[in-house]
């Protein structure tokens, strides 16, 4: 080879030479290091690491839940039982209430007048009491007097009472609520008597109360002889 020809080849392997060349990567013991996709290494121990500081976060977290569950739970049983205890106290005031307006009533009532007794029925009696009734306005007139419920003998006010007939607006001059009894006891309205006639007649042999704030054993214990 001549001179004039090793210049440029000398030249040319210098380059060559200055090339860099390209690094290879020596398996590890036991196989080779794995790489990613773009072919930098995966770092498996950073991974594992922050999934199972997940998992302990996310443990937290329903640790967290669960204790405020049972704190909903515990305050919705004590807003129960407070529930539940003031609800006891108002039937309780509540009874108390009608307690005292029943002893109001019959107390205004038994002061308004001059004392009467309500006669006690027997057999004998409802049955005379039941052919009275046959003759009519002047029958049941007769019944309300020979009871005594009437707060007075005003014999005219019973008779202009007795021709009302089912009126709920026609309130007697006795401790008998007339309306409240007529919506109470349905028969009465159909029977075509006068309501205080029907409790006299009947509704005190089947256990009627006369009044809504009056108990049947009170009124008796009170009025009957």
């Amino acid at each position: 080879m001549s001179t004039s020809e090793e210049g440029p080849l000398r030249v040319a392997a210098e380059d060559l030479a200055k090339t860099p060349q390209p690094k290879t990567h020596k398996p590890k013991a036991g196989g080779r290091k794995p790489k990613s996709v773009d072919g930098r290494p995966i770092d498996v121990a950073a991974k594992a690491k922050a999934a199972a500081q997940r998992a302990t976060g996310l443990r937290a977290d329903m640790a967290n839940a669960l204790g405020l569950a049972h704190q909903a739970q515990l305050r919705e049983a004590l807003t129960r039982t407070e529930l539940t205890l003031a609800l006891t106290e108002a039937l309780k005031a509540r009874a108390r209430a009608e307690a005292a307006a029943r002893r109001l009533v019959a107390e205004r009532f038994f002061a308004g007048g001059k004392a009467r007794v309500v006669r006690r029925h027997s057999r004998l009696t409802r049955r005379l009491d039941r052919l009275q009734l046959r003759l009519g306005r002047p029958g049941e007139a007769g019944l309300i007097v020979a009871d005594g419920v009437w707060r007075d003998d005003d014999v005219t006010a019973i008779s202009n009472y007795v021709r009302r007939g089912a009126d709920p607006t026609a309130q007697p001059a006795a401790l008998f609520d007339q309306a409240w009894y007529l919506a109470a006891y349905p028969e009465a309205a159909t029977s075509r008597l006068p309501p205080l006639v029907h409790y006299l007649a009947h509704g005190a042999a089947a256990g009627h109360s006369p009044h809504p704030l009056l108990h049947r054993n009170f009124y008796h214990s009170k009025n009957a002889q």
